[in-house]
């Protein structure tokens, strides 16, 4: 019921790359080792990441105790920058945020987060956190150049709230 609850109510992002990403969790169609052993696609259908559990979305995404340290990590810091006092469900970091203030930025970070695990289970790297600022630093800096260039920043402030503070002020201490 939760998901039913949740799949009816979450905002699926701009970004075709992560709405087809999110699209796949949602129908549960993103392939796990779980499923991959079960087709005879992989030797065993043990996490990548903790190989003590069956890889399914759920163990994936929110219950491994690896990925728990990495978005635990991230929350850490956005809660630290941001002073927003928010801690997703197991069903919202699988399926987005429904957080009432934030909720398209939230899910931009919730999505992203598992974008990210995924690509780092499919090219075998660790799950980093300065990787993973990096990389969503990245993803704001080309909605930034897009926004912009199409004359509406204000759509920037709107998808990216609380984040456009803590990546504008990172980029004047850097330089």
């Amino acid at each position: 019921a939760d998901f039913y609850f949740i799949h009816n109510r979450v905002q699926l992002p701009q970004d075709p790359k992560l709405r087809w990403f999110q699209y796949r969790i949602i129908h549960r169609i993103l392939g796990t080792k779980k499923f991959l052993f079960k087709i005879r696609k992989s030797d065993d259908p043990l996490c990548t990441f903790c190989r003590n559990s069956n890889e399914t979305l759920l163990h994936l995404f929110a219950v491994c105790p690896i990925v728990e340290i990495f978005r635990n990590e991230i929350w850490q810091w956005i809660q630290t920058c941001s002073r927003i006092n928010y801690t997703p469900t197991k069903s919202e970091m699988i399926l987005g945020g429904l957080f009432e203030k934030f909720t398209e930025t939230i899910n931009v970070v919730l999505i992203s987060i598992n974008y990210f695990i995924y690509c780092a289970k499919y090219k075998g790297n660790q799950l980093s956190f300065i990787a993973f600022k990096k990389y969503l630093q990245f993803q704001f800096n080309i909605d930034r150049f897009i926004f912009i260039k199409n004359m509406n920043p204000e759509k920037l402030n709107v998808k990216w709230s609380f984040l456009c503070e803590i990546f504008e002020s990172e980029e004047l201490n850097m330089q």
